[in-house]
């Protein structure tokens, strides 16, 4: 039987200095724009990759978009699951057709909830909370994604002004919250990780037969996607971790 691994980015293969604290050992793992490392590829992240590109094929299942993907010093070389389960990549990171054709009517219904939601942090956070800022991803003219932050990288809470968006948020419709340190986000409800990575199997399965699989992640959206496979790997001191209740 072959196997896949289908594993998270961001605090899972790679992690910020900010989260490492002292600890700064190892190669780059993520860039900015400006092409500044912003995540680190720890001698402990390079022997569990090592152990997971030992599967069949090694999928990335992100929050990341196209284009931060791209920034990521990782050698993945099958399908990419990017924008919390919005997009699927085949090998050449061309977007899958049939994938998209699935997912638009989905996109589409959440737009305008969205883009409105977006309009009105951004005149909050004007007002309010000039410590924050506020972006969102946009795929075929559509928003399927508002983000959250802390102006300041090394921040690890968005602290009470994140409390009160995340409040203004709870009461709409065909939309899901995220939150995770420094990171609020704002996602349609049915667009998830999971989707994808039950698509993904299935295109794999067609070419490669029968799969056990394999789900890495470090938080709590991880888990969605997780659930689908027969396995998991989770970090010890992650979100998720602590919110499984492991270790007691």
């Amino acid at each position: 039987m072959r196997s896949a691994v289908f594993a998270d980015i961001d605090g899972t293969l790679i992690e910020s200095p900010r989260r490492l604290g002292h600890t700064h050992e190892g190669a780059v793992g993520a860039r900015d724009r400006q092409g500044n490392a912003i995540a680190i590829h720890t001698p402990r992240h390079r022997q569990l990759l090592r152990v997971l590109e030992a599967a069949d094929v090694l999928v990335p299942v992100t929050g990341r978009s196209v284009s931060a993907l791209s920034r990521v010093e990782l050698p993945f070389r099958s399908y990419a699951i990017v924008h919390h389960g919005a997009l699927v990549l085949n090998a050449e990171r061309a977007r899958c057709s049939a994938y998209d054709e699935r997912q638009r009517d989905a996109l589409q219904a959440t737009d305008r909830v969205l883009a409105e939601a977006f309009a009105e942090v951004t005149r909050w956070i004007a007002e309010r909370a000039p410590s924050l800022r506020a972006y969102r991803q946009v795929i075929d003219e559509r928003t399927i994604e508002v983000c959250v932050k802390h102006v300041t990288p090394s921040a690890s809470s968005l602290g009470e002004e994140g409390d009160a968006i995340e409040a203004q948020w709870r009461g709409l419709s065909h939309v899901r919250i995220h939150r995770n340190g420094n990171n609020l986000a704002l996602l349609p409800s049915s667009v998830t990780k999971e989707t994808a990575v039950a698509w993904v199997v299935e295109r794999l399965e067609e070419t490669l037969g029968p799969l056990v699989t394999f789900g890495v992640g470090d938080s709590d959206t991880d888990l969605e996607f997780m659930r689908r496979c027969d396995f998991f790997v989770v970090p010890r001191g992650s979100q998720l971790e602590r919110g499984l209740g492991v270790r007691g």
